[in-house]
């Protein structure tokens, strides 16, 4: 039996950007909607927000972005700083009132994108042999590299191989439409036409070798 994932993959494979991470975003999207106007004044998702001394910076800031949330943001936020208040009164050493008012939990909005990762590298390695998924799989943009990374440990060498093979056209294609923008700057191509996958290819290379904004965040040591 196919899974929902399975057929979201395939619409997702029609539309430009990495596959997974748009279903990434889409579901993280939902969650927050949800957190919002249905979890608000829920004791667990309160407790959950004490732990985690509220999201992650980018889904906190995405939370912002929702249309007429601010009071449901302010009293679960709320929940987060009365736990930080607390910590902050105890009279532990430096050290330990740092380590204490570090996150002591995952956000929830994060492993609801790792879930859904988790779900889509599963139906790749059952599916990319499927002549209907393999098809629509073809015809897509690829994977962004962060994501193709952490699919392929999990494919047998023949998916490997018919994963590679799909990304090596893609990077190829994409690199064409990279040179194309460029020549565009110099004066003996500027009068010659664009496509618009050649002006767009900046941000392309972009999307694919770092993931879509707000997939993967900030890296820091």
């Amino acid at each position: 039996m196919r899974s929902f994932t399975y057929y979201d993959l395939i619409d997702l494979f029609a539309q430009s950007g990495c596959a997974v991470c748009r279903l990434a975003l889409r579901d993280a999207a939902r969650y927050l909607d949800s957190l919002l106007y249905e979890y608000s004044t829920d004791p667990e998702m309160h407790r959950t927000m004490r732990e985690g001394r509220g999201l992650c910076n980018a889904h906190s800031w995405q939370l912002t972005e929702i249309m007429g949330g601010a009071l449901n943001v302010a009293v679960l936020f709320r929940s987060a700083l009365l736990e930080v208040r607390e910590i902050a009164e105890t009279n532990d050493s430096a050290r330990r009132t740092a380590e204490r008012l570090a996150p002591q939990s995952a956000c929830p909005a994060c492993q609801t994108m790792r879930e859904i990762e988790r779900l889509c590298f599963e139906t790749f390695a059952k599916h990319l042999s499927d002549p209907t998924f393999e098809a629509a799989w073809r015809a897509s943009d690829g994977l962004c590299l962060p994501h193709v990374r952490l699919l392929l440990p999990s494919l047998t060498a023949e998916n490997a191989a018919r994963l590679l093979n799909h990304q090596k056209t893609v990077w190829a294609r994409l690199q064409a439409d990279l040179e194309a923008f460029q020549r565009s700057f110099q004066a003996e191509h500027s009068a010659e036409p664009l496509s618009e996958a050649a002006a767009a290819s900046w941000r392309r290379c972009i999307a694919l070798l770092t993931g879509e904004r707000g997939v993967f965040g900030v890296a820091r040591s």
